[in-house]
């Protein structure tokens, strides 16, 4: 008997298994039967695929007959095996699909700000009881119901699209906020997804990371009309562009990751539809301050291992380097770098994976700084390219350096700057 979810694509083999006529086919088990693997292979077998939320009593594609709870294919079966069936148990548990926060950040400068929380239910017996969102992490209530009734935040009645409109609190706090949704049938049976809300919390102007607040990550454009400090032990992730009204400051300890969108043609760097360059978050603010034992980086963060514009090659188990604003280097066994690509002027594009699959090194992301002011760094900025590793007689290669781009009246600082491509694999990375 097979277990199945909501969805009809997880089941394992069935506890019987036809050897008699199937040695040369393999086991009809239930995942190839209902993909129509053994079709027009195995005579009278010839079962259809039964796409997420079909009707098992109506479906068509060999005889299923419905027996209580669970399903006997007799029909077929029988042609060649006689009194042998199959027995299935499906499994029908609602399935909560594309959760969502809009915004998916919230900025909160001193007052309440309200969010709309939407999932999509998928119920294939039509008997679901509740949907439950747990808004605790956000000051809120443990059990709040969402609704498709078009209320509290739902527009349309009877999409599927489960909705409720929270206010997010400022004594939420910083961070991020994973906000569980369970629904449940009238059988007991559930299934949960998450909500990841991202919330920043402005204090008399600024914000703060310190002391181990929440990491967090920004997908969307986000603008702070104060400053923001990244404290000792903590990291904010950005995917998207940041602007900070006055200074934006990393202490010791502090971490600021800016990852690089490789879909990005770029072509004011030279890329194109076929061959797109990437590209990075740029960070504005009126001072940057890096202080020492701090780091704003793009380590790795540009295209992934064999990947780019410049990926590098492999021969002999042996792969070359990532090329970008040179050309990679060549493996041991010489198999050529990747070639360069990219302006100079600005620099603007993702650095290139390595060499041999995901043996490789990823390309170093990409920064842009602006600051009307100072920026000082005496911490590290660094696009740096990863290192490639050994494994199973595989020796990858590293991925090239990405971009740095810094406009600012003046900069300073004793710290360092760099973007230097990873290194190839060796023996003694095992």
């Amino acid at each position: 008997r097979d277990n199945f979810d909501s969805d009809w694509n997880g089941t394992g083999d069935s506890e019987y298994t036809c050897t008699a006529c199937h040695n040369v086919h393999g086991p009809p088990n239930q995942a190839m039967i209902r993909h129509g693997e053994l079709i027009d292979k195995v005579p009278a077998l010839n079962f259809t695929y039964l796409p997420p939320g079909a009707d098992l009593q109506n479906s068509i594609g060999g005889k299923i007959d419905w027996d209580g709870h669970q399903l006997s294919q007799n029909g077929v079966c029988s042609a060649c095996h006689g009194v042998i069936s199959y027995y299935r148990t499906p499994y029908v548990a609602p399935k909560v699909i594309y959760p969502k926060a809009d915004p998916g950040t919230v900025l909160l400068e001193g007052a309440d700000q309200d969010v709309l929380l939407t999932c999509t239910v998928l119920d294939h017996d039509n008997n679901l009881e509740s949907v439950i969102i747990d808004l605790s992490p956000i000051d809120g209530s443990s059990t709040q119901t969402m609704y498709d009734n078009g209320t509290n935040g739902d527009i349309s009645t009877g999409d599927n699209i489960y909705s409720f409109r929270a206010a997010v609190p400022v004594a939420a706090g910083s961070g991020s906020k994973s906000l569980q949704i369970t629904a449940a049938d009238v059988s007991g049976q559930s299934n949960q997804a998450e909500i990841m809300l991202q919330v920043l919390v402005v204090v008399a102007g600024e914000i703060v990371w310190e002391a181990g607040t929440q990491d967090i990550t920004l997908s969307n454009d986000l603008n702070i009309a104060g400053s923001l400090t990244i404290g000792n032990g903590d990291t904010l992730t950005a995917s998207a562009g940041l602007t900070v009204g006055t200074t934006l400051t990393v202490n010791s300890g502090g971490t600021l990751v800016l990852v690089g969108d490789c879909s990005n043609i770029n072509e004011a760097a030279g890329g194109s539809a076929a061959n797109p360059y990437g590209s990075g978050p740029t960070i504005t603010a009126s001072d940057i301050v890096i202080a020492s034992g701090g780091s704003i980086n793009a380590n790795g963060k540009g295209f992934a291992a064999q990947r780019g514009p410049g990926k590098g090659s492999h021969s002999s188990f042996r792969g070359s380097g990532g090329g970008y604003g040179g050309t990679g280097g060549d493996s041991s066994s010489g198999a050529s770098g990747g070639s360069a690509y990219g302006s100079p002027s600005p620099p603007t594009a993702l650095g290139s994976g390595g060499g041999y699959s995901s043996y490789a090194g990823p390309g170093g992301g990409a920064i842009k700084l602006a600051a009307t002011g100072t920026i000082t760094v005496d911490g590290t900025l660094s696009a740096n390219g990863g290192n490639g590793w050994y494994g199973a007689g595989c020796y990858g290669g590293g991925g090239s350096g990405g971009s740095i781009w810094i406009s600012s009246g003046t900069l300073t600082g004793s710290g360092k700057i760099c973007a230097t491509g990873g290194n190839g694999a060796s023996e003694s990375f095992v």
